[in-house]
């Protein structure tokens, strides 16, 4: 006779190991679709390439003298670290630079996983490229399209992964072991909230975290624990000085106003918050395990909890400590969402969810097959009620791929020979052609208040306008983020050409868009693409 205790480890080692396939398949194909999709996923997403060109080119992006751009969301690295890639890879296009820390992030989340199972003493390639591959699918499932879009969040995700595992990792040693770890968790801390700020409250509980670590787990001496936290503060400063020196003249104002500011009241573009809703209502929203395609709204609570009970030993210190670190990042992960759902999504959560993979890991050695199935199994759950917003898109983009290549085409061909303008979406630039904004409705709002970035911002605005007016471009690109001003000229002098194939799938399924304008003679792309319009108009 079997026993039903051998029958039932033998069926758990094998669900974990054939879903392991399924996962890592689904994370590295997703995450290469959108590298190699030409056209916007998000309508404000290409502004980061327009940075780059602009800073290729010498032009201070935060100079209102020079120009006025405002959506370096949210913090000053990102464009800087997509320089460095466009420098250092000449033969990537537009869209590669952008979302090549999409690209890499799924194989970061394998490396992580074998280090830190190595570090355990639990090294065992089946177990870190299972974890490593349901790591991210957690941000898949709940980031969802913004994981895909070449903005700050995949950048400060991609950051954020080896300093959770430096926080992880037993010391190597005292004195200037401790110094150097000191240098590169503090070099890297300070770049994930240079990237994005909104994870500064992650970064700082690591930071204590990892310091008790090393005082109480690893027993380095009191001497050790101050080296180690000057050296993180010696890094950080070395970090940012320079930046805030040569991009703001340590104009500290200015810092504040780009990626703080820009989002509040004063600036007249500032969202609405959920104050009008009762707490109640709030944290029932964040149980929500599915989201609208339009909007994308909700919270991972249901999963972090899956995951929580099936971890065994919650009464550990180890796991009190965790437990404690990640209840600090869902809280700060919340507040964000909360003081700005109307303008946030799920990937607020990025941060919190990367602990909760390092959590995981972590307990990993006391895990039977059973659990680490359990875990799997649940991950496929989400993944079956979230196809319509996590595979879905991946999969229409996939198919529209050769359309989409053909749009792109299309426009890179008419700018050798025409005059393009955009006010939000810059794929199709090869070169900076002396743009002065970068976010038209916005931009818009923030120059209707009048006073907010002062006179110079105001005059530079002024003159992008008076520019479109004096001198029409052949043809304009949007997505649906152009200024009112641009939409009423547009409509009055120009007309639709063509369109992609409904590839702003972060926005639900809008489409990029070409005008023409209309005392210049051409071929009537509309007429020629059709065919496919009404494909190109149903959602993903």
């Amino acid at each position: 006779m079997v026993d039903r205790r051998t029958l039932a480890d033998c069926v758990s080692h094998r669900t974990w190991r054939v879903l392991t396939p399924v996962f890592v398949v689904l994370a590295l194909s997703t995450s290469a679709i959108a590298f190699f999709f030409p056209l916007e996923i998000e309508t404000r997403e290409s502004t980061v390439w327009l940075h780059v060109l602009a800073l290729r080119e010498g032009v201070n992006i935060y100079d209102h003298a020079q120009v006025a751009f405002i959506n370096q969301n949210h913090g000053p690295f990102d464009p800087l670290f997509k320089l460095a890639i466009a420098t250092m890879f000449p033969f990537l296009d537009a869209w590669h630079v952008a979302r090549f820390p999409v690209l890499l992030l799924p194989f970061v989340f394998l490396l992580a996983t074998w280090k830190l199972l190595g570090d355990l003493h639990q090294r065992s390639l089946p177990a870190a490229v299972y974890l490593g591959a349901i790591g991210y699918l957690f941000l898949m499932v709940s980031a969802k399209e913004f994981l895909f879009v070449g903005r700050s969040d995949a950048t400060a995700a991609l950051l954020l992964l080896p300093l959770i595992y430096l926080s992880v990792a037993p010391a190597s040693g005292p004195g200037q072991a401790a110094a150097l770890r000191g240098l590169v968790w503090g070099g890297l801390g300070t770049a994930v909230v240079l990237t994005n700020w909104r994870m500064a409250p992650t970064v700082l509980a690591l930071l204590i975290f990892s310091v008790s670590r090393l005082y109480y787990g690893s027993k380095l001496r009191h001497r050790d624990a101050v080296v180690y936290l000057s050296a993180c503060v010696f890094a950080s400063t070395a970090v940012f000085i320079p930046i805030l020196f040569e991009h703001f003249d340590f104009d500290v104002s200015l810092y504040y106003q780009h990626f703080f500011g820009t989002y509040s009241k004063a600036s007249g573009h500032g969202h609405r918050t959920y104050a009008h809703a009762s707490a109640m209502w709030f944290l029932g929203s964040l149980l929500k395990p599915t989201a609208n395609p339009d909007n994308l709204k909700g919270g991972p609570v249901l999963l972090a909890l899956a995951v929580y009970l099936l971890v065994p030993g919650k009464a550990s210190v180890q796991n009190k400590v965790w437990f404690l670190l990640g209840s600090f990042v869902f809280a700060a992960c919340a507040l964000a969402f909360y003081l700005n759902y109307y303008g946030g999504g799920q990937w607020y959560f990025i941060p919190f969810l990367i602990v909760l993979w390092g959590f995981l890991c972590v307990n990993f050695p006391a895990m039977s097959a059973a659990r680490l199935s359990a875990v799997g199994v649940v991950m496929m759950v989400f993944l079956g009620a979230n196809a319509g917003t996590v595979i879905a898109p991946s999969l229409w983009r996939g198919a529209t791929l050769s359309r989409a290549q053909a749009f792109m085409g299309e426009l890179r061909s008419l700018q050798l020979n025409h005059s393009i303008l955009s006010e939000d979406t810059f794929f199709f630039r090869t070169a900076y052609e002396g743009e002065l904004i970068d976010m038209g409705d916005m931009i818009s709002r923030i120059r209707r208040r009048g006073a907010y970035y002062g006179d110079e911002f105001n005059r530079t605005v002024d003159r992008h306008f008076e520019r479109v007016r004096r001198d029409p471009p052949d043809y304009i690109v949007t997505g649906f983020t152009e200024s009112p001003e641009l939409r009423r000229f547009a409509a009055e002098n120009y007309i639709l050409v063509a369109q992609g194939p409904a590839n702003l799938t972060a926005n639900g399924s809008a489409e990029s868009r070409l005008f023409r304008r209309k005392d210049l003679a051409g071929p009537n792309l509309s007429g020629r693409q059709s065919a496919a319009t009404a494909n190109q108009r149903r959602k993903p």
